[in-house]
């Protein structure tokens, strides 16, 4: 009896795992189709519908960045720049390594009718652009690693040298100024990537419509504040049904229209 409940068990893990292995196989059969249409439909210049066949392809992989690029090309070429910003952006945060989303939205973002509102410059978003965005969390994280050995290295090396001087009573070596300048990157290194994490965990999104009005409430009928335009980057505060509240960095705090809005860093 219990060896026949065993092998009942056996053969149901086998059938669910089968089954799992199955519905994989054809997600990913089904998203390389969309894919590969999407290609060929845009090297064929139909832009709308390869736009239509990468969204496709995104929803069987929502993060994967090949297509978030691609249909952000495909947006770009149907004249939808905010939405093709705001998608290379999500790419952009999913591999801030990879070159290619970097370089279409240096090509497109200057394109875009108003880069800006009148704001305050604030020191966080001058200091995020230059010397956050630039690097990737695992470039600094190689970087502090390095630092860390080489400091740690440099410092054993004159602890032991100190050491041997006291044993041998002479005259205790100076401390060595490559480990001091190493252990003062190190601890830059630190400050950066706590920074970095701390940036990746604060939401942001970008404006996809034409242009949108930021209330002071979720609501149309409550007071309008100012107007926000395509491309232009959020940072999300609060989200309610229908509605988000952002803060246009530097700018006034308001909500506005979920359609108008496409998150581009955390969970979608």
């Amino acid at each position: 009896m219990l060896k026949r409940r065993v092998i009942l068990l056996l053969w149901t893990c086998v059938f669910f795992l089968t089954l799992m292995g199955g519905q994989s196989f054809a997600l990913a059969q089904s998203f390389e189709e969309f894919f590969r249409q999407g290609v060929q439909e845009y090297q064929d210049k139909k832009y709308r519908e390869a736009s239509e066949s990468f969204s496709k392809a995104l929803k069987e992989k929502p993060d994967n960045v090949n297509t978030l690029t691609n249909l952000a090309l495909a947006q770009f070429h149907l004249g939808q720049k905010g939405f093709s910003v705001a998608l290379l952006r999500r790419a952009v945060s999913l591999e801030p390594d990879f070159s290619t989303p970097n370089a279409a939205l240096a090509f497109i973002t200057p394109q875009l009718e108003i880069k800006e509102i009148p704001h305050e410059i604030e020191f966080w978003e001058s200091f995020r652009k230059d010397w956050l965005l630039p690097f990737s969390l695992n470039q600094l994280l190689a970087l502090l690693a390095l630092t860390f050995f080489a400091a740690g290295w440099l410092w054993i090396g004159f602890i032991a040298a100190r050491k041997k001087a006291n044993i041998e009573e002479l005259a205790p070596p100076n401390p060595p100024w490559v480990a001091t300048v190493s252990t003062l990157m190190m601890v830059l290194l630190i400050t950066l990537v706590s920074l970095k994490l701390w940036d990746r965990s604060v939401l942001r999104g970008t404006v996809i419509a034409e242009k949108v009005t930021v209330f002071a409430a979720p609501d149309e009928k409550s007071t309008a504040l100012f107007d926000l335009y395509a491309g232009l980057e959020v940072i999300v505060r609060n989200q309610r049904e229908g509605w988000v509240q952002v803060t246009y960095p530097g700018g006034m705090t308001g909500w506005i229209v979920q359609d108008s809005f496409y998150q581009t860093t955390g969970e979608p």
